[in-house]
């Protein structure tokens, strides 16, 4: 990966310590986004967003709603809440000083995994310096523990869905940079890839832009192979598989 830095390193989730181990190594294009295996069940806009950020495409921009508002810029880092605090805790991952930080998150962790896991992020002063911090999906319901006994129905998932946003808009009024919510990125099937080494824009409105990648096209990289690649995992071909 240090010889083929166009190379993307797709994934998220779990694959975060990684992502922000890659950047501190300056190692490979770490891009959070849907695995291959995500990637059918993905709706058709996150995987036209995925397509486009893997070829260095223009991305349309999306409006986003405001907790402390600002405008900012640049590179970003962070991925699933709880892993990214824990390289942080263990010194793996880039500092997260001038970056814009995305944060998601699931159900399985837990309402009070989630607050000591925010908690950490601004105690620790690793949200000093930051650009900006922009929310993904956090929803009580989503992720690994849908289909379990851990699983939250109707006024159970409603009063953890008020949870999460208190804990959110607590986090936001503890930190200097601007928070923003509503980037659909994380455990939902409108999973939004990001580019950590694509600079993106949010301005004081909340309108998040994206500059061209200056990167390498994905088809240029993987040449034919990623002509099969595209063939394997096409929607179509997903009953073949």
């Amino acid at each position: 990966l240090r010889s083929r830095p166009d190379v993307p390193f797709l994934g998220f989730s779990d694959i975060t310590v990684l992502h922000n181990a890659f950047l501190k190594q300056n190692v490979g294009r770490p891009i959070s986004g849907p695995t291959m295996s995500a990637f059918a069940r993905s709706l058709p806009e996150a995987r036209d967003w995925l397509s486009r950020t893997l070829a260095g495409r223009d991305l349309p921009p999306v409006k986003l709603h405001a907790l402390r508002a600002g405008a900012f810029s640049g590179t970003s880092c962070g991925g699933h809440a709880h892993r990214f605090s824990i390289a942080l805790r263990k010194g793996y991952s880039v500092s997260p000083r001038g970056k814009v930080v995305f944060l998601e998150s699931e159900c399985s962790i837990g309402l009070e995994l989630l607050r000591e896991t925010l908690d950490y992020l601004v105690d620790s002063g690793s949200m000093d310096g930051v650009a900006g911090v922009v929310f993904g999906d956090m929803t009580p319901g989503s992720g690994s523990a849908v289909k379990s006994e851990r699983a939250l129905h109707g006024e159970a998932l409603e009063r953890a869905k008020a949870e999460v946003e208190r804990l959110k808009r607590e986090f936001a009024a503890r930190v200097t940079c601007p928070v923003y919510d509503g980037f659909e990125y994380g455990h939902v099937r409108t999973n939004r890839a990001v580019d950590h080494l694509r600079r993106l824009s949010v301005d004081a409105t909340g309108l998040m832009t994206w500059e061209p990648s200056g990167r390498k096209p994905l088809a240029d990289v993987m040449d034919e192979g990623w002509t099969r690649v595209k063939t394997v995992y096409s929607v179509e071909s997903t009953k073949n598989i």
